[in-house]
């Protein structure tokens, strides 16, 4: 089959979305050549790298109104592309049900903007500097080989329906537009009202990804889906607080104070918040692991049973045996922990010391015990079954 090579004008995207990872003024969009991607095989003979195409995903369809059992096997028939690097190319269309693989291709600045992917796999792929706004996946699966640096979204039009891809690598892959350089450049824009907007994308991107993969993907697809809805959320809370709190310019100075405090606060906060999710996320791998919380459990218990054990060697006698106090240290670290009997073994005459320290157990044993139920509950759960 020979290629059409016929050059088209791509469309002005590159020119003119500045928030997005594929902007470059420099790129020549009147000598793209357009394709149609099952071209690309027999053209992949002569060179593996094709740059400034425009590559149509949509499959010839026969002339024939009435599809024949030959067509339609052909149209079955998974095409395989191998090992092409696409640079600074446009996917356009939809393959119309036509599977695609992709194997150990690379995406370098390409564009996926306008099109509608459908049963495609991606296997090894690299994607670096790639645009998937306002692209639609589905049935679609990208391994967990796949590789990506610096994606433009574009919040809810960026959609994965029934796909499995792994949440974190696509997530913390996003490129961050919003920064005082874009800003310095685009005088009307303001950086807290772009950060508000692109955090809010983000988040809706996550909850779409997260629904995707709890349908197709295992649990560890669906936990890491989870901890970056619920990592985004603070970001997006944060900044989309301190925008409305700036939007309203108070006239007078003194009125200023507050709206200041404000946002020092939230800045000061959204760390702090972040790093307490972080903690209790870790004590159970953000619901995932029963055997986590089982291992922090014992960890807290063996801890405060050595605690015991020594701080109460000061009221033994030489001549007491050391077996009956050991098991009254793990006896007092489980009903402490357990928050059973925290009453039994403090009280107001007791050091300050001994009482911060068995504070310290039962605010360990609360948060532990607060954790592990929960996640024992959604494991037994129908719902994730």
């Amino acid at each position: 089959m020979t290629a059409n090579k016929k050059k088209v004008t791509s469309d002005d995207h590159r020119h003119h979305n500045e928030w997005d990872i594929t902007y470059d003024k420099s790129v020549d969009i009147h000598n793209f050549v357009e394709i149609r991607v099952y071209e690309i095989k027999d053209l992949s003979a002569n060179h593996k790298q094709f740059q400034s195409y425009i590559i149509d995903l949509t499959y010839e369809k026969t002339e024939n109104p009435e599809e024949t059992l030959e067509s339609v096997k052909e149209k079955a028939d998974r095409l395989y592309i191998d090992k092409i690097q696409f640079n600074t190319c446009d996917f356009i269309g939809c393959n119309e049900g036509k599977k695609i693989t992709f194997r150990e291709c690379t995406f370098e600045k390409v564009y996926f903007g306008y099109s509608c992917l459908t049963d495609v796999n991606f296997e090894k792929c690299n994607f670096s500097n790639t645009s998937f706004a306002l692209t639609k996946f589905n049935r679609c699966r990208f391994d967990d080989s796949c590789n990506f640096n610096k994606i433009s979204i574009s919040g809810g039009k960026t959609v994965f329906t029934d796909s499995v891809i792994f949440p974190s690598n696509l997530i913390n892959s996003i490129y961050i537009y919003a920064t005082k350089e874009y800003c310095e450049n685009n005088p009307k824009k303001n950086i807290d009202e772009e950060k508000s907007k692109m955090y809010s994308s983000m988040v809706k991107l996550s909850r779409n990804v997260f629904e995707s993969v709890s349908k197709n993907g295992d649990d560890t697809y669906y936990y890491n889906a989870a901890r970056q809805v619920y990592k985004l959320k603070i970001k997006e809370r944060h900044h989309k607080r301190i925008w409305e709190i700036k939007r309203k310019k108070p006239e007078k100075w003194f009125s200023k104070i507050i709206p200041f405090l404000r946002c020092s606060f939230l800045k000061l906060s959204m760390p702090l918040e972040a790093i307490i999710l972080n903690t209790l996320g870790l004590l159970n791998g953000w619901g995932a692991s029963i055997s986590r919380c089982a291992l922090f459990g014992t960890l807290i218990l063996a801890s405060f049973s050595f605690i015991y054990y020594f701080t109460g060697l000061k009221s033994l006698a030489e001549t007491d045996p050391l077996f009956p106090h050991i098991i009254k240290s793990i006896i007092e670290s489980f009903d402490i922990t357990f928050l059973a009997g925290y009453t039994k073994y403090v009280n107001a005459k007791d050091e300050y010391t001994y009482q911060l320290v068995c504070l310290i157990n039962m605010l360990f044993g609360l948060t532990w015990y607060a954790i592990s139920i929960p996640t024992i509950i959604n494991k037994i759960s129908i719902n994730r079954i």
